[in-house]
């Protein structure tokens, strides 16, 4: 939000536009003035130019690097952009909105700089409170203005500027779309030192319309628990396996429930697997039930080989419940994210120290974090934007769903290539100038996120080691119970370590260990399976663009288009979704998908005309003689003075409107007129 200074000055400049002399503009505005500046309400702070220098002659575009790209494994088209996130942004408000400038984004995840004064990188994470407001301004709106209708942003943030990013988004989303203030544990908790310790950093998040967010906020249950399959899978999913008896003390036991099975030899078993009747042991399930259980595979019966004993379990199934009704096992999302294996900054770490073999980037975000906010959007064909990526951790995440929920995501990631300021003091010392390339591979985009990422899809490192995953835990919550004084009381505690004791009972046979914690007046009990290394590689095909800013001193839009033609091939392939490129002497031909699960397997060719002599003759001609496939969408970029169908291929004009909508955002961002 602008101040009353430049409030008056917008209103001045109109004024005098609408042609009223400059002195009657005085008169009127003064008594504005005072009371401008008396009803000032929410963010208010002086406005910075953060534009990039000598933006107004440049006109940048996104021009690939064949050489770092990684492709052949299959799964989504990716995009990495090396370069200033704010050019990144005006590009994709041509490849990523439609033709009516409706954006194409789902999510938007972003990790800005904190104004933490402790980074290692060159980057300025130092801004003033007004200088950091107005960069973060200028790339939320570019960013507000990607995202679909039913699109989410989430932005990380720490309690130094919490508050004032808070006010900022109200004003750019606005405060009815805001959806939660999400808080994680960062770093483990202390006793130590007399300070109050920060251990949470929080996460904004807002929707792009209201009431339209495509957040299911609904997470399935502890469904990597359910690994066996039987003939009514289809129906009623995967399942797991509980005893069928139980310890009961105090008024929990049940006569009624204590009664003899038949086992298949004909032998007798109560619960408790004896041959006797236990006064503190019940079976789950009524004998009716039982019955039931058995006649529509319900129920398994078990005798150990060595010791010949008999014991029953019934069956837990992930769709439906232990009446064969199909249900839905879901919990609701919370703004606390808690109970959430490897949320920590610690653990973001030693993620990435793992994937390129050393450190190369401070406190990264955790990978699962990320994979957690990305749950809660629905589209499984999301596309996902960072503009902020450090060193990939989103991209990575990205891959990894995919691959854990048969999504079909893509992401974008924008982060610029910066040297940290260590390496800067090296390379210094041993006469490598800023213009080198060893100087490159020393920046952020070059040693951390492209390696990352590279890694993560190969599975190999940069040193030809393999990628493995360290051994891990997957924890699933089994019990928990909010503690109370009453339990303190009588016979209430026996009872709840006796509840407790049928959970580690119940679940031994399908966990490596069973573990409780009590902590926040709760105690919960855990299922833990150890999960061994596993050498990572995930399905996915990377791009990689490098940002041309080179000054454009055309004096006609006519010869800027010239000039530019060859740069936009880049904006075009992005656009089009058509990755694989061939270059010819007058034009080039690009290859690709139709977006979208339901097309995927229509193709698409584009031809973009580089030499600007040809005839529409000669164009037609050469898509002819091109474009040869049958099941494919065909397309022409050239001379054409508006858009034709002919021969099932359509003649569209060369992209004036990348160039329409470049320019014109510059000149937004130049006056501070962005909406």
């Amino acid at each position: 939000m602008p101040n009353p200074k430049q409030e008056l000055a917008v209103i001045k400049e109109r004024m005098l536009k609408a042609g009223i002399p400059e002195d009657e503009c005085a008169g009127i505005l003064k008594p504005l003035e005072a009371e401008l500046a008396r009803r000032v309400c929410g963010l208010v702070w002086e406005p910075k130019d953060t534009s990039v220098p000598q933006m107004a002659r440049r006109m940048p575009a996104f021009i690939r690097q064949d050489d770092m790209c990684v492709t052949g494994t299959g799964g989504t088209d990716n995009i990495l952009i090396e370069g200033e996130n704010l050019y990144a942004l005006m590009g994709l408000q041509y490849t990523h909105t439609d033709e009516n400038g409706n954006g194409l984004i789902d999510i938007i995840y972003i990790d800005p700089p904190y104004n933490t004064e402790s980074t290692d990188f060159a980057y300025n994470d130092k801004f003033e409170k007004s200088e950091w407001l107005s960069m973060m301004e200028t790339r939320l709106k570019l960013g507000r203005n990607l995202l679909n209708e039913k699109g989410v942003i989430f932005i990380s943030i720490n309690d130094k500027f919490h508050s004032q990013l808070k006010l900022l988004c109200d004003d750019i989303f606005g405060s009815s779309n805001f959806l939660a203030d999400m808080i994680w544990r960062s770093t483990p908790g202390s006793n130590t030192g007399t300070d109050i310790k920060k251990v949470t950093e929080y996460v904004l998040c807002y929707e792009k319309s209201f009431g339209k967010a495509a957040t299911g906020v609904r997470k399935s249950i502890n469904e990597e628990s359910y690994t066996l399959e039987d003939e009514y899978v289809k129906r009623r999913g995967r399942y797991k396996t509980n005893k069928l008896d139980r310890r009961m003390t105090g008024q929990h036991y049940s006569d009624a429930l204590n009664y003899p099975i038949k086992m298949p030899d004909g032998t007798l078993l109560y619960p408790g697997c004896t041959d006797q009747k236990q006064k503190n042991w019940n079976w789950r399930w009524s004998a009716e039930k039982v019955e039931w259980g058995k006649k529509h595979g319900f129920i398994i019966f078990n005798r150990n080989e060595k010791t010949k004993a008999w014991s029953i379990y019934f069956k837990q199934y992930l769709k439906v419940d232990n009446t064969d009704t199909v249900i839905e096992r879901y919990q609701p999302y919370q703004n606390l994210i808690e109970n959430v294996e490897g949320v920590s900054s610690s653990t973001g770490t030693g993620d990435l120290e793992n994937i390129v073999g050393g450190k190369v980037f401070d406190y990264p975000k955790p990978v699962n974090l990320i994979k957690y906010l990305l749950e809660i959007h629905t589209n499984p064909d999301a596309v996902v934007l960072d503009f902020f990526a450090g060193s990939g951790t989103t991209g990575q995440a990205v891959l990894e769903g995919n691959a854990e929920h048969n999504w079909n995501r893509k992401f974008i990631l924008c982060t610029n290539n910066e040297v940290r300021k260590s390496a800067r003091a090296m390379l210094a010392e041993q006469g490598i100038s800023e213009d080198s390339p060893k100087w490159e591979a020393h920046g952020i985009c070059r040693s951390a996120t492209f390696p990352r990422l590279k890694t993560v899809i190969t599975g190999i490192r940069g040193d030809g080691s393999f990628y493995e995953k360290k051994d891990y835990a997957i924890r699933d919550l089994l019990f928990e119970k909010k503690l109370s004084f009453n339990m303190l009381k009588g016979s209430a505690h026996a009872e709840l370590l006796e509840e407790i004791e049928s959970i580690y009972r119940d679940n031994a046979d399908d966990y490596d260990s069973i573990r409780n914690e009590i902590s926040e007046n709760h105690v919960r009990v855990y299922g833990v399976n150890k999960i061994k290394k596993i050498i990572q590689q995930t399905a996915g095909n990377l791009y990689y663009y490098r940002i041309d800013d080179s000054p454009c001193d055309c004096e006609t839009e006519e010869e800027t288009l010239i000039q530019i033609t060859d740069k936009f091939i880049s904006y075009v392939s992005i656009k089009e979704q058509a990755f694989e490129i061939e270059k010819h002497t007058s034009f080039v031909l690009l290859k690709g998908r139709d977006a979208g699960r339901e097309a995927a397997g229509r193709g698409i060719e584009i031809m973009v005309i580089t030499d600007t002599d040809l005839t529409l003759r000669d164009i037609r001609k050469a898509a002819a003689a091109h474009f040869k496939e049958k099941n494919c969408s065909k397309k022409v970029y050239c001379k054409a003075p508006e858009r034709e169908q002919a021969d099932d291929i359509l003649f569209v004009p060369y992209p004036k409107d990348a160039a329409a909508i470049l320019c014109a955002k510059r000149r937004d961002i130049l006056k501070g007129e962005l909406r």
